[in-house]
């Protein structure tokens, strides 16, 4: 990877600015899932730096342990957290009025990333989840990633997964004949990839599945990444 150092000026300069498109703090306690949100965000945009060790109001508050800081930032931008992994072109620590802070530098990606089922992309200072349009659109946009094509046969717009129903109703009967009926139904919608199964529950002894049916969704879009196939 092509490392790109900050002096510890320019990191003022960017702590002075404030949180934007291309600058995020973060806490040290932040949990690697929740950094790699910002990863992911930066990278799917123009890339980005990432001072952990500074509060939402610009404050250095400074790292325990510039060590376990950069261990996290590894963690979250690995294939654990992001996928595909996110690139960084620095992991630096400063030290900056006795306190360190550690200064992560994410480049715009040449392909797509997501995490935790969510497309991210960095929008002023929030980190967005993709509509299924936006989504196409920075596929497109991405060199090697290809598109994701619309669903055939159909003119309305494709989204990865088409909305699907959750139901499920448990009845408990007692030594009298009394029972209690507890009913649930959910509308599910899938936003992602990688969606391979989706539990169902059951209560009780003996055979529960006698006369069980289930009905498989329907994929109405798909999409090459690289040389991967995503369905």
């Amino acid at each position: 990877m092509e490392e790109t150092y900050l002096d510890r000026k320019t990191v003022q300069q960017l702590i002075s600015l404030g949180e934007g498109q291309t600058v995020e703090f973060k806490d040290e306690r932040t949990k690697p899932a929740d950094l790699a949100e910002t990863l992911v965000a930066f990278a799917n945009a123009d890339g980005g730096t990432l001072l952990l060790g500074v509060s939402d109001s610009a404050q250095v508050v400074g790292l325990s342990s510039s060590k376990d800081a950069i261990d996290a930032v590894h963690m979250a931008a690995g294939r654990d957290c992001c996928d595909p992994p996110v690139t960084l072109n620095a992991v630096q620590p400063v030290a900056l009025s006795g306190r360190s802070v550690l200064v992560v530098r994410i480049p715009r990606s040449s392909t797509v990333h997501y995490t935790c089922g969510r497309f991210l992309q960095r929008v002023g200072s929030r980190n967005l989840a993709l509509s299924p349009a936006s989504l196409r659109e920075l596929f497109a946009s991405r060199d090697g990633t290809g598109t994701a094509p619309t669903a055939e046969g159909t003119d309305q717009q494709a989204h990865l997964y088409e909305i699907l129903w959750y139901e499920a109703t448990l009845t408990l009967t007692d030594g009298r004949g009394h029972e209690a009926v507890l009913e649930r139904r959910q509308r599910i919608r899938f936003l992602q990839n990688g969606v391979v199964a989706l539990y169902d529950h059951a209560w009780g002894d003996g055979n529960q599945f006698v006369g069980y049916r289930v009905t498989p969704g329907k994929v109405v879009d798909r999409f090459q990444v690289g040389t991967a196939s995503t369905r």
